[in-house]
């Protein structure tokens, strides 16, 4: 049991599905930004702002699932299947309520922030139709959150493949025919992306509940019965991971604001050779990223059988994955930039000034390809709020930059994005000090 469940044969199988489930999100942000590349900068400068501004309230969703996802694996690894299914009964009536009140900041916080943190009123007003119709999905994205953390707590998770390829090929028919106005369709420019990208996730959500009932998880984990429910559990999950929806805020948010900072101080065109740095840069580390919520899982789970001492050879073999995944990746994004951003836009000068902001784009690739594992292996001891105290330090860190290249610099569109890199480095230094040095074997989740 314990060389096959730290195998390399189960990693893969836990976490290939977890790498393509995890496209979700991004894909639509893919999508969404190749498509609308080819109407110009105003509506790809928008659908930067206003994707990152939605991805920002979508995570604070998210990190209460990952709470869960480490209370549920906890349970998984100590053999409490009924315990799993309370657990994630507490957490689907939690996420009805963050979900209304994250859809109403979306629909009224959007019109009121573009226009203090936006200069361009054209960039304002595009970014701001794209939310009022983009806002919907978050009821979807939440419910398909909970449910791939449902089943990479129980290490389940083949049904992330199927939903994510459902979404992505949903979203790409819409996004073509609802922004160009195809087969007798209006064109809807921005606001049809957001339509196709709320009504894939509506799909999604069908694929996970068809799939969950017709192989009988809702039986053997007892779900969906909401019997016995206890504040208890449900301020326990909020504990645990109130630092996470805190940490993904400063973090996106901060992120956020970063591109707020490129439009004031380098303009639309820095803005919208960024949203193409930050396409690429998702992408390309999705399976960083995958591998991440996978460690956090096993981590948790390790801990639950009693096994805290194997997490380091478990972050050892996955971080061999990552390194090597992202040294490649970035390799064929540094080598050939132009041709990669050849996927969003045809416009020669983003294509001419864009080449060093890829390149550098290359390096934050392959600096979070180890970091964000270290990163998800605090959380997943259950050490949230220590997670929360790194991350507090590394966006100092990362801010204090900005600050210094705007101030004390001739700024720069690669400088700016070289903050990246700065903020890796620092939170694999914080994380793997802890992980050496802390006492999180102890911490009882």
């Amino acid at each position: 049991m314990a060389d096959s469940y730290l195998s390399y044969r189960n990693i893969l199988r836990i976490a290939l599905p977890m790498v393509l489930g995890s496209l979700g999100q991004n894909l639509i942000q893919f999508a969404d930004t190749a498509f609308l590349g080819r109407l110009g900068e105003i509506p790809l400068g928008a659908v930067a702002l206003g994707g990152v501004f939605y991805f920002v309230v979508y995570l604070v969703g998210h990190a209460f699932n990952t709470g869960m996802q480490i209370i549920a694996a906890r349970r998984a690894g100590e053999g409490q299947k009924a315990a799993v299914g309370r657990t994630v009964d507490h957490q689907l009536v939690l996420m009805g309520l963050v979900a209304l009140l994250l859809f109403g900041f979306l629909a009224a916080g959007s019109g009121s922030l573009f226009p203090l943190l936006v200069r361009s009123e054209a960039l304002q007003q595009e970014a701001i139709n794209f939310l009022q119709v983009r806002g919907w999905g978050i009821f979807f994205g939440l419910a398909n959150s909970a449910m791939m953390a449902f089943f990479l707590a129980v290490g389940h998770t083949r049904v992330n493949l199927f939903s994510t390829l459902a979404m992505a090929s949903v979203n790409v028919f819409l996004d073509y025919v609802l922004i160009f106005g195809r087969l007798g369709m209006p064109a809807m420019g921005i606001a049809g992306a957001a339509l196709a990208s709320v009504i894939s996730e509506g799909v999604a959500t069908a694929i996970f509940l068809l799939y969950l009932i017709n192989r009988g998880f809702h039986r053997e984990y007892g779900l969906f019965r909401f019997q016995n429910m206890q504040w208890t559990l449900m301020r326990h999950t909020i504990w645990l991971a109130a630092p996470l929806v805190a940490q993904n805020l400063i973090s996106v948010g901060t992120w956020f604001l970063f591109f707020v900072a490129i439009e004031q101080v380098l303009g639309k065109t820095a803005l919208a050779i960024s949203n193409i740095g930050r396409s690429l840069y998702t992408v390309a580390g999705l399976p960083v990223w995958a591998l991440g919520s996978t460690v956090s899982a096993m981590t948790s789970h390790l801990i639950g059988q009693g096994r805290a001492a194997d997490v380091f050879r478990l972050l050892g073999r996955i971080s061999l994955l990552s390194f090597g995944y992202s040294l490649v990746a970035g390799a064929a994004m540094a080598w050939l930039p132009e041709w990669a951003m050849r996927l969003y836009t045809e416009d020669p000068l983003l294509l001419a000034q864009g080449v060093d902001t890829v390149r550098v784009v290359a390096l934050a690739t392959v600096s979070l390809s180890v970091s964000v594992l270290f990163i998800f292996a605090v959380s997943g001891t259950g050490s949230t709020h220590m997670a929360l105290l790194i991350e507090i330090i590394c966006i100092f860190l990362y801010v204090f930059y900005l600050w210094f290249v705007i101030s004390q610099t001739k700024a720069s569109l690669p400088l700016f994005w070289l903050a990246e890199v700065v903020y890796w480095v620092a939170a694999l230094a914080l994380c793997a000090a802890y992980l050496k040095y802390g006492r999180w074997k102890y911490r009882v989740v």
